[in-house]
């Protein structure tokens, strides 16, 4: 092979070689934002249940003391 045999596979192969870099980059790049979005969406989904499960506990925290009061006879709704 001559010296411009191997310049040019030299020049091919440091193409394919930035071409690899540059998709790999790519693919990390996605993963990342697959990760976050992912990581985000579970915040969202346990921010979600922590507020309906303190709403709830309120609701049974308000019927308890509605209970309490009318079996002590103080409940000024109940007369």
């Amino acid at each position: 092979m001559t010296g411009k045999a191997y310049a040019k596979a030299a020049e091919n192969a440091n193409a394919l070689l930035a071409l690899v870099v540059g998709l790999v980059l790519l693919m990390g790049l996605m993963w990342g934002q697959a990760c976050q979005r992912a990581y985000l969406d579970g915040q969202a989904h346990g921010i979600a249940t922590s507020k309906a499960e303190a709403e709830a506990q309120a609701y049974d925290r308000g019927y308890a003391a509605a209970v309490y009061e009318y079996q002590e006879g103080g409940a000024p709704w109940a007369r």
